[in-house]
C-alpha cells in the first residue's frame, strides 16, 4: 500500500471514528435535555453546555477533512450550537431548540471519495431556516 492510500485510510478512520463519537455525545445531550416543557427538574445546564462544546470539537475536527465549503458549513452549524450554549445560561426556551435542531446536526454523513472530503446529505441552508423558524417561534 503506498504511503499516500495508507494516509488516505487513516484519514478515513479518523473521521469516522470523530462522527461516531459526535453522535454519541449529541444522543446524550437529547437524553440530557428530555421532554420540554419541563416540570421540575429542569435538565443541568452547566453539563448540556459541556456536552454541546464536546459536540463541537467531534464537529470542528470532521471539518478539518473537508473541503473548505464544507468547513463553512459545519462552522455554521458549531456558531449555531454555540449560540445555543451561550443562550442556555438566560434563555429557558433554549433547551427546546436544541432538542428540535441538533438531529439535524446528526444526520451529517461524509463522503470519501475523494480528498478533501465532502459533506453529503446535509443541506446548510434548511438547517439555517429551520433553526431562524424555531427562534421565530421562542419570541
Amino acid at each position: 500500500m503506498s504511503n499516500e492510500s495508507s494516509q488516505a485510510l487513516k484519514d478515513v478512520q479518523i473521521v469516522m471514528k470523530e462522527r461516531e463519537e459526535m453522535v454519541r455525545v449529541g444522543q446524550e445531550i437529547l437524553s440530557m435535555l428530555g421532554k420540554y416543557p419541563y416540570d421540575s427538574p429542569r435538565p443541568d445546564e452547566v453539563a448540556i453546555q459541556k456536552k454541546l462544546l464536546e459536540f463541537m470539537k467531534h464537529l470542528s475536527n470532521i471539518g478539518g477533512f473537508c473541503d473548505s465549503h464544507w468547513n463553512r458549513a459545519l462552522f455554521d452549524i458549531q456558531s449555531l450550537l454555540g449560540l445555543s450554549t451561550l443562550t442556555m445560561a438566560f434563555d429557558s426556551t433554549t433547551p427546546s431548540y436544541l432538542v428540535a435542531f441538533l438531529p439535524l446536526a446528526l444526520m451529517i454523513q461524509v463522503d470519501f471519495k475523494k480528498r478533501p472530503f465532502r459533506v453529503v446529505g446535509f443541506d446548510i441552508k434548511a438547517f439555517r431556516t429551520r433553526f431562524r423558524a424555531i427562534l421565530k417561534r421562542g419570541t
